[in-house]
């Protein structure tokens, strides 16, 4: 109103990735560079010209990196003379810092010079070996306790740089392997212009078809996009449960249920499928049928809550049941209790081995219960059993103190809350003060 400060801060986009910043850098308008606490490097884009509100909201990674050292500071500068007016220049380029006192560049390039760059760093993966027996790929991965992804949008300079100390011989198997990419990947550009073409011609022929079926009153017919899944998850045998719950297997050798949103107030909610089930079976699932092990009536052999059997690559079957919400926290209580008295072999515990894990994320087991684990308890021994027994009484008295203890605290946090209600209405009544 005076005139004077004040201000306001807006949420234009933001990266969904839970990074524990330690450093952070504005490259360009769109376009910002961060560190954060597990020594790895990344880059965020807006996405301006995305067509919805939702896509314009999210930040896309365009390049992960790790380090291999804590940074906790940019600035822009350069190790060797530049003209003044070049320092803080857009594309100048971006000094960093770590805690160690190493100091490294960070400078784009142009589409052009990276692809070759890129074939360089390829080549000399090949050549120079790193110490310990790390291939390049796994030193440079992007790796935090939360996920493990290959390095991408940057170019390793220090790998680069080690050329020019190759002797004859090295530097020369460092230019065949880069020309044998090159040939290889001239092929397999002609390649696929060769199948683009193809699919058009194609396309163009189906479409013909298609328009003669439509005025004739014939055949033909359209895929519509409902939801989707955004886990890229490479799926090895997927079924419907219901006309909402799909389960899938992928390829590393685990099990997950998703489920359409359909009561969520957003098109956007209803257009993604929550994950509402993960666990690491062991073994490559690749077939999913209705059907039990034991004889059962014909007509609910297809019924929608019917067992689920599934095999897998080395032969082996299993069954999914799916189970109310009554039994299932009995068979979880179970299941935790028989975790605790039977150990794993190999010193794993049953969390670690059952827990949904691939080479982008481990998460742990949920919206499963394991019924090798339940099993077992008819093997234990009466000492055993009764060890079972005390865990699940000591499980279900603890989360009864623990409702006890939540109901009293709500009772008290209504009554508090209807105190102040009084208060207010009082104070209103009387025309004084109060507050």
């Amino acid at each position: 109103g005076g005139g004077g400060g004040g201000g306001m801060l807006e949420l234009i986009a933001r990266d969904f990735n839970p990074n524990w910043m330690t450093a952070l850098e504005v490259l360009d308008d769109d376009t910002y560079i961060g560190g954060e606490n597990e020594n790895n490097m990344f880059v965020v884009k807006k996405q301006t010209e995305a067509p919805s509100d939702d896509e314009r909201s999210r930040l896309r990674v365009c390049g992960e990196y790790h380090v291999g050292d804590f940074v906790n500071v940019f600035r822009r500068g350069s190790l060797v003379m530049r003209p003044a007016d070049q320092q803080h220049a857009p594309h100048a380029p971006l000094l960093y810092g770590t805690v160690s006192g190493a100091i490294g560049v960070v400078v784009r390039v142009d589409a052009r010079r990276a692809a070759l760059l890129l074939r360089v760093e390829a080549a000399m993966a090949n050549v120079v070996h790193g110490v310990g027996g790390f291939s390049h790929e796994q030193w440079r991965a992007f790796a935090n306790e939360r996920t493990v992804v290959p390095k991408s949008g940057f170019i390793d300079g220090d790998l680069v740089e080690l050329f020019l100390e190759l002797d004859a011989d090295g530097a020369a198997r460092v230019v065949d392997l880069m020309n044998a990419a090159a040939t290889a990947a001239r092929d397999q550009a002609a390649a696929e212009k060769a199948k683009a073409a193809a699919a058009a011609a194609i396309e163009a022929a189906d479409g013909g078809d298609a328009k003669g079926d439509g005025g004739g009153g014939g055949g033909g017919g359209m895929l519509e996009l409902i939801a989707r899944d955004f886990n890229p998850n490479w799926m090895t045998a997927l079924e419907v449960l219901d006309d909402d719950t799909y389960i899938g297997g992928e390829n590393e050798n685990n099990m997950f249920v998703v489920k359409k949103q359909t009561e969520a107030p957003s098109d956007d909610e209803r257009s993604r499928l929550r994950v509402c089930g993960e666990y690491h079976v062991g073994d490559f699932v690749n077939v999913f049928r209705r059907g039990s092990l034991v004889m059962r009536p014909a007509d609910q052999q297809h019924a929608p809550h019917a067992p689920l059997l599934y095999g897998t690559v080395s032969g082996a079957i299993g069954v999914v049941v799916r189970v109310d919400a009554r039994r299932a926290a009995l068979l979880l209580r179970v299941e935790a209790a028989m975790a605790n008295v039977v150990h794993g072999v190999g010193g794993f515990s049953h969390e670690q081995w059952r827990a949904f894990a691939n080479e982008r994320t481990v998460v742990p087991k949920s919206g499963f219960i394991d019924g090798d684990l339940v099993e077992l308890f008819l093997e234990l021994d009466a000492d055993g059993a009764a060890r079972v027994v005390d865990l699940m009484n000591a499980a279900a008295t603890a989360a009864r103190d623990q409702a006890a203890a939540e109901k009293a605290k709500a009772a008290a946090a209504a009554a508090i809350e209807a105190a102040d209600g009084g208060d207010a209405k009082g104070d209103g009544g009387g025309g004084g003060g109060g507050g």
